[in-house]
Formats: structure tokens, C-alpha cells, sequence
């Protein structure tokens, strides 16, 4: 990246990803994908979905099902109405952040950000696994009641013998259902030569919204229901099992936010309470000489930025530190209205608005 040295952005070096992302044109599908330590990661655009892979006996074994990707899936209700995103209503588009790839899907209403962020688990020398950071955003100009369902459709302990899942260790072959205010912090999905750990509560961030509940249930009763599924204990997987975390929709204010993650790694017996943070990497910065034959016009001289850059950097900064995303994000703007005061850096009319509006929503 090429950039002027007196308008570098401090937020710029937060870059949250390890390793490198390449993207290829498959057909009619766009897919991008991140390799690093253990895991492949790739990205559907034209189905908005993603699949896990990890490095087993020298090849990449699927953690959940990869033949057919929609078959796991996030769903939204937005004052009651479900969408699946990726779908019509919320159509995905892939984009780069920090050079790596991101899901942005968007209605006339709601914007959700599908963020990626390779970890690794205390017992693992390398990368083995991924944190799924989810922000809503209410972009309309009244309140909204929102609420995210995500549904993974497990297949590792389906073969005869197998156990579909383990709860913390304990044995769950039959429909389960995880209220919010369990002690449990993992599930655990396996075969003899893979594993798959989910988290229930966010081991980076306690302050973070918990799932309502986590149903592990038989994959079709779960696909079939638009939303809630009628609760049935020790009902039978019937051999195809899957697992949905539900984030029951409550008010999201005008310009408002709301902020899932999830974790899928590879098992550990340390559990997901010991992530290991990821590495905070540092871009190279390169200095651009000014034109020597050319006056650069006023208006290039105006220093640029996005207020979802510098909200969704806090957010991510704060999921790693365990600080306040909107104290982050107050403190950023701070300091890019400093510069400003101390002729620095010039804002144009539309940046003083961005940022007294991002102010006024987080007093």
C-alpha cells in the first residue's frame, strides 16, 4: 500500500490476520480462501458461505460438510422476518480488509460484516482454527429487532460406533439444547482422524453477548424450521447432526451495533478458554514522494478514512485486549481530531459529520 507519510492512519496497522489470502474464479463462483498453519479456509461470494478445512495425514480434511456449503448457514430476523444471508435479501459481496477477505451482505435496513481471524488454542504451535466475528448494523433511521441464528452441519461423529458430540467432555448422541446461562464452554465433534471444537461463551471477551442457546439436533428438523425449533429431548439424530446457535432478536438502535463470535478450532484439552491471541501484524509503509512537475490540487491534500474502518478495527482490537469497543473507538477519533486541531491533517465537511455523528451515538 502506498500512502502519504503525513496522513497514515494509526488503525491501518491493526491487521488481525496471519498468513496469506489468494482468490480464484471458479465458474460462476467467486472463491477466496486463507491457508495458515492447519487450516484452509475458503469463501463462496456467490453462495455467501464459507468451509473449514484442516491439515491431516499431509491432505486437508473437511471440519463439517464441504460437498454441499449451504447446508450450513447464518440466518437474520429483522422484526420478525428470517433471511438467510447470502440469499436474496441479503446478497454476499467479498471484499478485502487489510488485504484479506470478508463477507458484507446488505439490505435496504442491515449490514452484517462476516469477519475471519485465524487463532490458535494454547496446545497448538501453530494456527488451528478460526474466530467468526459477526457485526450488525442497523444503517436505517428507526429501530430495528434483530436476532442472528448460525448453523454448522457437523458430520465428523456420524459413522457407526462414532459419538456425534461431546460436551465438555461428557457424551451427547441425542437432541440437546445449551441454555445461556450454562457452565459449558465447548462441544466437541470428531472422527479418528479430525476433530472440531466450537465455543459456546466468547473466551477472549465475557462481556460479549452470549447465544441464548446452542440446539444440537438432527440437521433436517433444524434446516426445515425458519427459526425456532420445537425443543425435543433425547430425540435421535437419525445419523445426520448439526448444531445452531441462537441469538434471540432484541432492539438494535438507529446506527447501532451488534457484535457475535464464535470460535471453530481444532480440539484441545485446554479448552477454548486458553486462546492464544492472534499476532497483530504490522504492514510495511511506504513513503510516495510528492510529483516534482505537478502542484498537487487542494482536494488531494484532504486525508481520507471510513468510520466502519476505524469501528470495526475497535471492535476486533477489543475482542483481543478485553477493552471497550466504543471507548476504542472514542479514543481513535480523539486522535485523528487532535491531528486535525494541530493542522496535521485536513478533514473535509462530510468527515467532521462522520465523526460527530459516531460520537453521538456512543454518549
Amino acid at each position: 500500500m502506498i500512502i502519504r507519510k503525513a496522513f497514515f492512519l494509526p488503525f491501518l496497522l491493526l491487521l488481525i490476520f496471519i498468513g496469506c489470502a489468494s482468490g480464484q474464479k471458479t465458474g460462476e463462483d467467486i472463491i477466496n480462501e486463507i491457508k495458515e498453519g492447519n487450516i484452509h479456509l475458503t469463501l463462496n461470494e456467490k453462495k455467501g458461505s464459507f468451509s473449514l478445512f484442516y491439515l491431516s495425514n499431509q491432505q486437508y480434511a473437511p471440519l463439517f460438510n464441504s460437498a454441499e456449503p449451504p447446508a450450513s448457514y447464518t440466518s437474520i430476523s429483522v422484526d420478525g422476518k428470517v433471511s438467510k444471508l447470502g440469499e436474496k435479501n441479503f446478497r454476499a459481496r467479498l471484499v478485502n480488509y487489510g488485504g484479506y477477505p470478508e463477507f458484507i451482505y446488505e439490505s435496504s435496513t442491515v449490514t452484517v460484516t462476516q469477519t475471519f481471524t485465524p487463532v490458535k488454542t494454547v496446545n497448538s504451535s501453530v494456527v488451528n482454527g478460526i474466530m467468526v466475528t459477526y457485526t450488525v448494523q442497523n444503517s436505517a433511521e428507526i429501530d430495528y429487532s434483530v436476532g442472528l441464528r448460525i448453523s454448522i452441519d457437523t458430520e465428523l461423529g456420524e459413522r457407526r460406533g462414532l459419538v456425534p458430540f461431546y460436551l465438555d467432555g461428557l457424551e451427547i448422541s441425542n437432541e440437546t439444547l445449551v441454555e445461556k446461562d450454562s457452565l459449558n464452554r465447548s462441544w466437541v465433534s470428531r472422527n479418528d482422524n479430525v476433530s472440531l471444537m466450537g465455543s459456546i461463551a466468547n473466551p477472549m471477551d465475557n462481556s460479549q453477548k452470549t447465544p441464548d442457546y446452542i440446539h444440537f439436533a438432527n440437521w433436517k428438523r433444524l434446516y426445515s424450521s425458519s427459526w425456532n425449533l420445537r425443543y425435543s429431548q433425547g430425540r435421535s439424530f437419525r445419523t445426520d447432526s448439526a448444531v445452531c446457535y441462537f441469538y434471540e432478536p432484541a432492539v438494535l438502535g438507529s446506527g447501532e451495533s451488534f457484535v457475535y463470535t464464535i470460535f471453530l478450532t481444532a480440539e484441545d484439552d485446554a479448552g477454548l478458554y486458553h486462546i492464544i491471541k492472534p499476532v497483530i501484524k504490522e504492514p510495511e509503509i511506504i513513503i510516495e514522494p510528492p510529483p516534482i512537475t505537478q502542484i498537487p490540487l487542494i482536494e488531494d491534500t484532504v486525508f481520507r478514512f471510513n468510520i466502519r474502518d476505524i469501528e470495526q478495527s475497535a471492535i476486533i482490537q477489543a475482542q483481543l485486549t478485553g477493552e471497550n469497543a466504543d471507548v476504542l473507538i472514542l479514543l481513535k477519533l480523539q486522535d485523528i481530531l487532535n491531528q486535525f486541531i494541530n493542522g496535521e491533517i485536513d478533514l473535509g465537511e462530510k468527515d467532521l459529520m462522520d465523526i460527530e455523528s459516531a460520537i453521538n451515538r456512543r454518549r
